[in-house]
């Protein structure tokens, strides 16, 4: 899994020696995401729809982890997480897609049309069919379901996290290691079904980090007009969510220390600077806009370029184009 680091450095100053104090927080909307690793086009007509059995049921079996994905290409079997933290507490729920009859041959190219369009697949549900939580161990099972393509939401996440994108399955799908009905021992590959289907969406922690450099009394900066201004730079690094669909908003908030004037910031994705967004390009050719206010509670300003006194609440938001560099 890629995190993209979110960097924002700003420079401080105030007519006495500082000490740096505040909190910094960041917020991330939870983010669309593409399936996780249950292809499509790879698992679709490998197999004789013909050959499925249509008095078996499906067992869909979640598992949940924090950290960068293991075990390889998810390909509906098992595999091995040993070392990675588990999830408890995420909640699923599971809704049959309509309309798709996975014993022909235009079942399933009708549901590889809804692989390529999620969003219509979201147009086309029925009820809902199940919904499990997982466990100490990061596991939920959805059982005796019956055949067919299923959309699966994740309805809540542990504190901190974001909730991983909604994603399409089919039960049963085809066997990439034998014939067998679940851990297959022969290399038959792709030509029979497998009615148990073992899925690892992902969720990733949101965290952020501030790392402080006091320049001491720097009169050649150009941060500073005055000789005798004490020169703070701080960073703020955040991950962003993978993904490749838009993120629905970045915000980070900033409180500073009331000793502390806000002269200025610059914001980057990984070594990328982006564009401040002002009244000469607001809203297109920029990336983020900064606000300040007073106190929290009290209504922010966009920031005008000019320092402002008394340590004020530093907002950065991201705007459309921002967030589509986000997924560069």
């Amino acid at each position: 899994m890629r995190t993209s680091p979110l960097r924002v450095a700003a420079a401080l100053f105030s007519a006495a020696v500082l000490t740096f104090a505040g909190a910094a927080t960041a917020v991330a909307a939870p983010a669309a995401q593409a399936p996780t690793g249950l292809s499509a086009a790879g698992e679709f007509n490998t197999a004789n729809p013909a050959l499925i059995d249509p008095s078996e049921t499906g067992t869909l079996h979640i598992t949940k982890y924090s950290g960068a994905p293991v075990g390889g290409y998810d390909n509906g079997l098992p595999k091995s997480v040993t070392g990675v933290t588990p999830l408890p507490g995420v909640t699923y729920e599971i809704y049959p897609v309509t309309g798709v009859d996975l014993l022909t041959n235009a079942g399933w190219k009708t549901a590889a049309n809804y692989y390529d369009n999620i969003t219509l697949a979201e147009a086309n549900l029925g009820d809902m069919a199940g919904t499990c939580t997982t466990t100490a161990t990061g596991t939920c099972d959805l059982t005796d379901l019956p055949l067919g393509l299923y959309y699966v939401k994740e309805v809540s996440a542990p504190a901190g996290y974001t909730m991983a994108a909604p994603f399409l399955v089919t039960l049963p799908m085809t066997n990439p290691a034998g014939p067998d009905r679940d851990l297959a021992t022969t290399t038959d590959n792709n030509t029979t079904w497998m009615y148990d289907v073992y899925v690892y969406p992902k969720n990733q922690q949101d965290t952020i980090t501030k790392t402080v450099e006091d320049k001491g009394t720097v009169t050649t900066d150009p941060t500073t007009t005055n000789a005798s201004d004490h020169v703070i730079d701080y960073t703020l690094e955040t991950t962003v969510t993978d993904g490749t669909a838009p993120l629905g908003m970045y915000v980070i908030y900033d409180d500073l220390d009331p000793s502390l004037t806000f002269t200025g910031v610059s914001l980057k994705i990984n070594t990328t600077t982006l564009v401040r967004c002002t009244a000469v390009n607001t809203p297109a050719g920029c990336d983020y806009t900064v606000y300040t206010a007073s106190d929290w509670g009290v209504n922010a300003t966009a920031w005008d370029g000019t320092a402002v006194t008394g340590g004020p609440v530093v907002t950065i938001v991201l705007s459309d184009a921002g967030l589509t560099r986000i997924r560069e």
